[in-house]
């Protein structure tokens, strides 16, 4: 029980990480990443949405990406991000 109580506290550290993280993300980097992650749109429908090269958006994504993975990873080092 104790380590259940544990792995779900830890979760949620990370949550909340990764919400400041995503939080601190500028736009259109951040929409792209919200677009394909959290609605489950593909590369075509979010440059048809946001009226972008559909390799721009790739490479964005990509970017924006590494940048959140850099983001959390400092976070959970409690350095500034």
């Amino acid at each position: 029980m104790e380590r259940s109580a544990e792995s779900r506290m830890m979760q949620e550290e990370e949550k909340a990480r990764l919400k400041k993280a995503i939080d601190l993300l500028k736009s259109p980097g951040k929409d792209i990443v919200l677009l394909h992650l959290i609605n489950g749109k593909t590369f075509l429908e979010i440059s048809e949405q946001l009226k972008m090269n559909q390799n721009t958006v790739r490479s964005l994504y990509r970017r924006t990406m590494d940048r959140l993975s850099d983001m959390m990873e400092k976070l959970e080092n409690g350095q500034e991000v």
